[in-house]
């Protein structure tokens, strides 16, 4: 290759004008030909990315870089779109177990939560139309800088939560709490505390606010995520909220049954049996604390409710001087005045409370008929 700036220079001085300008054109076919093709280069770039900018905005894919509830669509169609978010959400069940045991188990519909399938499609044609007809984002999608987010709502029923949440529906059977109590050990003849027993019956508005906030926590971590981490999120379980049952009102650490049970414990071992021809009636001392008065830590025996025991035990068990009826072997009932029925049994009332005064306070078990004025 001829060295032209060199032989410029070596000729400066020497030469004439005419030859130094014929030197200087050497050069102009090589830089017009690398101007020509860098122009066309420019040019073809343009026509193509033209052609691209126009097809993406003709065709019915999505933009790439586009996601629907966290969901890539790109290339999708609407109806495409429409059905992957619906089975990102119809593909879900979520469980309440207690002790092991399933509670409740359905699906996001069975608790309300349903996909608007029409109302998503308008939506999405909505964006489709706007991110179509904009030229910069569909400059930017062919970059590969295009970034379009778009969010979507489900919607909830609550008749139909309702109607499947509450108690009723759980299928772990119910019972309910048990109030801690007095009751007279037999063996020992002395009171003891029964405990508390704590239940599963739970208030339907307690039991809806906690499976609606159980939900909330699984939609929050499901909703604008990919499909299959969604669906992860949609199968879980919660467990029964057992803390949030009707509870007891009154524990075994009560200081009311304590104070209760020392009072009548005072009279421990004590234990009447009544006999009445071939029937009995035991009282244990539980029982015979009804006739007592108590007071904090004390009890004492009350002459007033142990004659009005007595006074029952006379309008039950007395035969004497009163009507009594008798049916014949002629099928016919016969009765028999007061005035003149003097046979059979009369309690002595007075003798027999002063004679269960005594018994109780013996703090032993004692077995007897009732003091009667006479038997026949």
């Amino acid at each position: 290759m001829i060295d032209f700036g060199r032989k410029i220079k070596k000729m400066q001085g020497k030469g004439t004008e005419a030859d130094l300008n014929r030197l200087r054109k050497g050069r102009a076919p090589w830089g017009s030909i690398i101007l020509i093709y860098g122009v066309a280069a420019l040019i073809g770039a343009g026509a193509f990315f033209g052609y691209r900018c126009y097809y993406e905005s003709q065709n019915d894919g999505f933009l790439a870089g586009t996601a629907v509830d966290g969901c890539d669509v790109s290339g999708k169609t609407i109806g495409e779109a429409v059905k992957l978010i619906e089975d990102k959400y119809a593909d879900s069940e979520i469980v309440v177990t207690e002790n092991g045991e399933v509670d409740l188990k359905g699906d996001l519909a069975f608790y309300g939560y349903t996909m608007d399938g029409k109302a998503l499609e308008e939506r999405l044609q909505q964006d489709f139309a706007a991110s179509k007809n904009d030229m910069q984002s569909v400059f930017l999608s062919l970059l590969g800088y295009y970034d379009h987010q778009i969010d979507v709502e489900l919607s909830f029923d609550e008749k139909t939560f309702k109607k499947n949440v509450n108690s009723a529906s759980l299928k772990v059977a119910r019972f309910p709490s048990e109030d801690a109590y007095l009751y007279c050990d037999e063996k020992t003849r002395t009171i003891e505390v029964r405990p508390e027993v704590q239940g599963n019956e739970i208030d339907d508005k307690i039991l809806q606010e906690y499976i609606s906030g159980c939900l909330a926590e699984t939609l929050k971590k499901a909703v604008g995520q990919p499909a299959e981490a969604a669906g992860a999120e949609l199968h879980t379980s919660y467990e029964f909220p057992a803390e949030s049952c009707v509870k007891p009102k009154i524990y075994q650490d009560d200081e009311g049954l304590l104070t209760k049970r020392e009072a009548l414990n005072t009279y421990s071992g004590a234990e009447v049996t009544y006999v009445f021809g071939e029937e009995e009636m035991k009282l244990d001392l539980f029982a015979l604390s009804e006739l007592m008065d108590i007071n904090g830590k004390t009890a004492e025996l009350s002459d007033e409710k142990i004659r009005d025991f007595v006074s029952r035990l006379e309008e039950k068990y007395d035969t004497r001087y009163i009507d009594r009826t008798f049916h014949t072997s002629y099928d016919e009932d016969i009765v028999i005045e007061a005035k003149y029925n003097d046979y059979g049994y009369t309690i002595l009332g007075e003798d027999e409370a002063e004679q269960l005064r005594e018994d109780i306070e013996s703090r032993k078990p004692v077995k007897r008929e009732p003091i009667y004025i006479e038997t026949n």
